[in-house]
């Protein structure tokens, strides 16, 4: 915002009030280092989110597998236990890429 200072010897006085000026560098700056090191968060944030749901799409592949070859109900059950926990992991990647997205939007 602008900010009062003494009078300069050109600078104008603020109407109303005789023994005031406007400063000549009242410009706000801008901390351009700041938004660079948050804009980063975009790009990881989209490569963590393709990276799960890369691993989500894995998880339906080796689910549709399993089915077709493992006649047993107890060997099934076995093999899709495994799939569950990459699942869990490939969510979760998701879930923080997202996360990572939507902050670097609001802190840009």
């Amino acid at each position: 915002m602008f900010r009062l200072a003494r009078p300069a010897a050109s600078g104008k006085s603020v109407p109303g009030r005789p023994g005031c000026a406007w400063k000549t560098n009242a410009i706000p700056q801008h901390d351009w280092e700041t938004e660079r090191d948050m804009g980063i968060l975009v790009p990881i944030g989209t490569a963590l989110t393709v990276t799960g749901l890369i691993g989500l799409i894995a998880c339906i592949l080796m689910v549709m597998r399993a089915r077709k070859k493992e006649p047993d109900e107890e060997a099934l059950k076995a093999r899709l236990q495994k799939v569950v926990a990459v699942n869990l992991g490939a969510l979760a990647l998701s879930g923080i890429g997202l996360m990572l997205v939507i902050t670097g939007i609001f802190l840009t």
